[in-house]
């Protein structure tokens, strides 16, 4: 590999015998958000886009409650609104298709027993479906 450590990693410089650590760093505009959903598709240039979404109730618009005598808040007597399901979408992505079908073997193979890798997803998908191996074999 190059010495020069500002030409950055290329991976074609790499002898087979090589190896590389991948050190992991959280940006600062990092945040988890959780999701129940996605919607989505492949975009006009061909990557595809996720919505990662939440779906819950929506809150109601106004609230009716009986004041008890000592001024404090009693039982609801009515509710206007809150009848819809709310679809918040939490965070968008984009990915090539390559990375996108690398993610979804991962994420099969991490559904699967622990002795199933991606590979093994990917091998399944190749024999079983009309599509070429991702990685450009």
């Amino acid at each position: 590999m190059t010495a020069d450590k500002n030409a950055g990693f290329d991976p074609r410089e790499m002898e087979r015998s090589e190896e590389v650590d991948i050190r992991f760093e959280t940006s600062d505009a990092h945040e988890t958000v959780y999701a129940n959903g996605v919607y989505g598709g492949m975009t006009s240039r061909g990557d595809m886009h996720m919505d990662f979404v939440t779906d819950r109730s929506e809150r109601p618009d106004k609230q009716s409650f009986k004041v008890n005598k000592d001024g404090s808040l009693g039982r609801q007597v009515d509710e206007e609104g809150g009848e819809d399901v709310i679809r918040e979408r939490q965070v968008s992505i984009f990915l090539k298709p390559d990375n996108a079908f690398s993610i979804a073997t991962w994420m099969l193979a991490k559904l699967l027993p622990p002795n199933v890798e991606p590979k093994h997803v990917q091998k399944v998908m190749e024999e079983n479906f009309d599509i070429a191996a991702s990685d450009g074999k």
